[in-house]
């Protein structure tokens, strides 16, 4: 026993050499995170001509499988790679009963397979909590020009033609107020675990204030989803406090959602109040995403076996005479695109990343040395959960948001294997 705590920190904190962790792939992939959140070739347009994402995620791949030996497999295999790939097939299948093959072909090549390169790169590179933590606070800091922005548009009076919502921010992320606030409810939990992870008493000072500005910009969104996101993380953060602090606790989070309100931007609370009241949405779109997401529930049964092709489900509602507006839920739209089996396997594969790491939090508990990794663990786990709640509200099923989250939650559980096999050595 007297070997466990200088191996388990051992295993926690170890280097990956350059050899057989891609460093090089893993500074591509970050430098084209910052590009894809940050987007700056929208501030100096003459950037646009480098192709910086494209260029950046092409060196990723290329130098990733560069470092594999021949006889390696191009990737690690875990449940839920399995179930990207077989929702990969699903798509692929799609396209030549599609309702318009050519554009299910153009969104396969486009929009899918980037968030599942990505997510494959994320699942093979981030290979300790060192590297983990690197991306983590490259995303934050992100996040705090994002925020800045959408606080800025709010109160300068930047809005959407006809409404009071901000523009949103440049990214093609954040280019719509719903967006916006997705992307800042998936990175607000991931602040707060660098923040359980961080030893570094400057870090969690600076960690805080960035918490903060991200909740405001996520309020000043006006978005009732991203509210329901928040509200989502904040009663399972809640739960697990209780069930370490004590009933008590609930007090404490009972003061911080008191204050959080109180400095909500005006006319905050009215919004939130039409969430349960549709007659005070004016607009009528809580009434129309719901007529939509029932006609998408009736495109899946009507078309059970591959759907009506990966990303034409606008195009088909269209056809119904349902108008020209896609679902907004990510399962109805993998439903109604892949059919009964591609929303089967798609919900498993949210089921998988969910209890993959729920287990792997648990083997880790039982680790002191690694309580701090089980920090950022949770801060992951929250943003899973706020993923899959926004979700339920957003055409977002192939878009990079899932993508990012369930790549840290593989490389999460591979790291806490690591972890946990190291100390059950030196027993």
């Amino acid at each position: 026993m007297t070997g466990s705590a200088p191996a388990a920190a051992h295993a926690v904190r170890a280097p990956v050499s350059p050899q057989t962790g891609g460093e090089f792939a893993f500074r591509c992939l970050m430098f084209f995170t910052f590009v894809l959140l940050v987007t700056p070739q929208a501030i100096v347009p003459q950037l646009g001509e480098l192709r910086l994402a494209w260029v950046s995620g092409a060196l990723a791949i290329v130098s990733y499988r560069g470092n594999r030996g021949p006889r390696q497999p191009i990737t690690i295999v875990t449940p839920e790679i399995r179930l990207v790939l077989w929702l990969v097939a699903l798509a692929v299948l799609s396209v030549p009963l599609s309702t318009w093959p050519g554009g299910s072909l153009a969104h396969v090549l486009d929009k899918y397979s980037k968030s599942v390169i990505i997510f494959l790169l994320l699942a093979n590179t981030l290979t300790t909590p060192s590297r983990l933590g690197r991306i983590l606070r490259l995303m934050i800091g992100c996040s705090v020009v994002i925020s800045i922005t959408g606080i800025y548009a709010f109160l300068s009076g930047q809005f959407l033609e006809g409404t009071t919502r901000i523009v949103g921010y440049t990214s093609g992320l954040t280019m719509n107020p719903n967006d916006f606030a997705l992307t800042l409810n998936l990175l607000l939990p991931l602040a707060l675990g660098l923040f359980l992870w961080s030893r570094s008493v400057v870090a969690r000072i600076v960690l805080l204030p960035t918490m903060l500005l991200m909740l405001f910009g996520i309020m000043v969104s006006f978005s009732r989803a991203g509210f329901l996101d928040l509200a989502a993380m904040a009663l399972v953060a809640t739960a697990r406090l209780v069930k370490r602090a004590g009933v008590g606790a609930m007090f404490a989070v009972a003061a911080v959602a008191g204050v959080v309100f109180a400095i909500a931007p005006a006319g905050y609370a009215s919004r939130i109040y039409a969430i349960f009241d549709a007659s005070a949405d004016l607009s009528g779109s809580s009434t129309a995403r719901w007529e939509g997401m029932q006609n998408a529930f009736l495109l899946m049964f009507q078309h059970p076996l591959l759907g009506v092709g990966v990303g034409m489900n606008e195009v088909a509602l269209a056809e119904g005479g349902f108008g020209w507006s896609p679902v907004h839920d990510m399962y109805l739209q993998v439903g109604s695109e892949l059919g009964v089996a591609g929303f089967v396997v798609f919900v498993l594969l949210c089921w998988k990343v969910v209890t993959g790491l729920r287990r792997a939090l648990r083997e880790l508990a039982g680790i002191p040395e690694a309580r701090a990794l089980v920090g950022l663990g949770l801060g992951i786990e929250l943003s899973l959960y706020g993923f899959l709640v926004g979700g339920i509200f957003a055409p977002v099923a192939y878009n990079f948001y899932l993508y990012y989250v369930a790549g840290f939650a593989v490389a999460f559980q591979r790291i806490a294997r690591r972890v946990v096999a190291a100390t059950a050595a030196s027993v």
